[in-house]
């Protein structure tokens, strides 16, 4: 089991989530899944909304799922031209 269990370890994955722009799932979520994700922010900057691929660990790792991260940054920087300005 990977699923973050004390306050510090939480703590410091979102300073490095916040910091690197992309999250990770490890199996924490689902058994037997990993996923990256990546925010996307409307035309304010503010978020608005994540993009993610999931796989299952038998045909992924971790670090090859993460391989896809440069793709998800850059749809979710087209996606963010999309969006209306007002949009929360």
């Amino acid at each position: 089991m990977n699923t973050l269990t004390n306050t510090e370890s939480l703590e410091k994955a979102l300073a490095k989530i916040r910091k690197d722009q992309v999250g990770t799932d490890n199996e924490e979520f689902v058994d037997g899944m990993v996923s990256v994700a990546v925010p996307i922010f409307n035309r304010r900057k503010r978020f608005f909304a994540t993009l993610s691929i999931h796989a299952p660990s038998t045909r992924m790792t971790l670090e090859e799922i993460s391989r896809h991260v440069p793709r998800l940054q850059k749809a979710s920087q087209d996606l963010t031209l999309i969006t209306d300005p007002g949009d929360n």
